[in-house]
């Protein structure tokens, strides 16, 4: 428990340190939001997981007018389960990101491309010998995806973004990976 402890702070200070290395007159604007949304499984699950909504807390800094550094965390309420093996169950997912967004400019509207690292904690229920426990993994992973912004007061802006996530199960050839899709909508507040 402790490593995960470890890990998890590592990738924290190394998302920030990224944004501590750009020289202060680059830093444009600094916001803070959150959204909800939906994760769909994608291709492969390994076992028929459902459709779970999620909650999402999202830092953006502004380097340039078209590139932000953006972290955050995401949290999936249960994606509910039915594996043939052990019967019903549920798997939750909390997520760490942080990742790049490139932004083209059009007025009040920004379309934008954004990828990234994640660190993401698995915890699966499941009956493991008899019993009914949770079992949680954490894993390395990556997502990709497209974005809009709206601009629709000074300080605010909202956002909408549909995200492909993969997160790596394992080294076997019979492990396969974690992947679904994220639709989010959201606010964020900018402070400068």
């Amino acid at each position: 428990m402790r490593h995960n402890t470890i890990a998890k702070w590592v990738f924290v200070i190394a998302a920030f340190a990224l944004v501590a290395a750009v020289p202060g007159a680059a830093l444009r604007r600094v916001g803070a939001g959150g959204a909800i949304g939906f994760a769909f499984p994608a291709a492969a699950f390994d076992n028929d997981a459902k459709t779970a909504p999620i909650v999402t807390a999202k830092l953006s800094c502004q380097l340039f007018h078209w590139l932000a550094f953006e972290g955050g965390a995401d949290y999936h309420l249960n994606h509910n389960t039915e594996n043939k093996n052990t019967g019903l169950g549920a798997t939750r997912i909390f997520a760490y990101r942080a990742g790049l967004a490139y932004k083209v400019d059009m007025g009040v509207f920004k379309p934008y491309l954004a990828a990234g690292a994640a660190y993401y904690r698995e915890r699966i229920y499941e009956r493991v010998r008899e019993t009914d426990e949770w079992v949680d993994y954490n894993k390395p992973g990556f997502y990709v995806g497209p974005g809009l912004e709206y601009y629709f007061d000074e300080p605010f802006l909202a956002w909408g973004t549909l995200a492909y996530d993969r997160i790596f199960d394992g080294a076997r050839a019979e492990d396969r990976d974690t992947q679904f899709i994220q639709l989010e909508f959201g606010l964020t507040y900018y402070f400068f």
